[in-house]
């Protein structure tokens, strides 16, 4: 399911959820450097960057995927710190 977020600036960015080797997962834009960053859905969040727990992260989706809400926070792998983000209700705001 393809679905967009309103992105800090106004713009729109591109939501993707698909099934892959029997795991849900998800794609995200990041609207400052357009990098598409993918995760995988669980039952249970689990935060950081894996080059530095060498644990996948994990985020837990609700409401819908039309208007979804993640977490924990989403963090572009090509430009954080400047790349973190909130998605709320189809709505991406900067983590501060």
């Amino acid at each position: 399911m393809r679905t967009t977020a309103l992105a800090p600036d106004g713009g729109l960015v591109e939501v993707r959820f698909y099934d892959a080797d029997g795991i849900r997962k998800f794609t995200w834009q990041c609207p400052l450097c357009r990098g598409v960053n993918e995760g995988q859905l669980g039952p249970h969040p689990i935060g950081g960057f894996y080059r530095d727990t060498g644990v996948h992260p994990v985020w837990v989706l609700t409401g819908t995927e039309e208007k979804p809400t993640l977490t924990p926070s989403l963090g572009c792998w090509s430009c954080y710190p400047a790349g973190h983000y909130w998605l709320r209700d189809g709505v991406l705001a900067r983590a501060a």
